[in-house]
C-alpha cells in the first residue's frame, strides 16, 4: 500500500478521434508557483498515436507522481481511472511526463488525471 499520500489531481479534458495531422500549440510559461500541471494536451486538444504528455511534476516533498485517464469530459472518484504512469519517483520540470499509446482505446473524449505525492 503506498504511504505517501496525494497532493492534488490536476485534470484537463482531451479529445481523441485519431485525425492524421493535429496540431501542437506552445505551452504558456508557468506560473512561479505551479509546482504540478499538464501543459500538453491541452483542454480539448485533439490527439492520436503515441502521445508525449508534458508538463511539471516537483513538490518541495516529493515522493512520486502518476498520471490516469477516465473516459468522459467530467469523471468522478468513482469513475474507472486507468494508470498511464504510476509511481514515477524522478521530478520533472517542463518537459515528458509520459507516453500515451492511444490506438489501444476506442476514440472520445477523456480526461487526464496528473497526482503529486509527498513523503509521508
Amino acid at each position: 500500500m503506498r504511504s505517501a499520500k496525494a497532493l492534488y489531481y490536476g485534470i484537463i479534458v482531451v479529445l481523441l478521434l485519431a485525425l492524421n495531422g493535429a496540431g501542437h500549440s506552445l505551452a504558456a510559461p508557468l506560473a512561479q508557483d505551479s509546482v504540478w500541471n499538464v501543459t500538453y494536451p491541452t483542454d480539448g486538444a485533439v490527439v492520436s498515436g503515441e502521445v508525449t504528455i508534458t508538463g511539471t511534476a516537483t513538490h518541495a516533498n516529493f515522493n512520486s507522481y502518476g498520471l490516469l485517464y477516465a473516459a468522459g469530459p467530467n469523471p468522478t472518484a468513482q469513475s474507472n481511472w486507468i494508470p498511464i504512469v504510476l509511481n514515477v519517483q524522478t521530478m520533472v520540470v517542463n518537459g515528458p511526463l509520459a507516453s500515451w499509446d492511444t490506438t489501444q482505446i476506442p476514440n472520445g473524449q477523456y480526461t487526464l488525471a496528473l497526482a503529486v505525492y509527498e513523503v509521508g
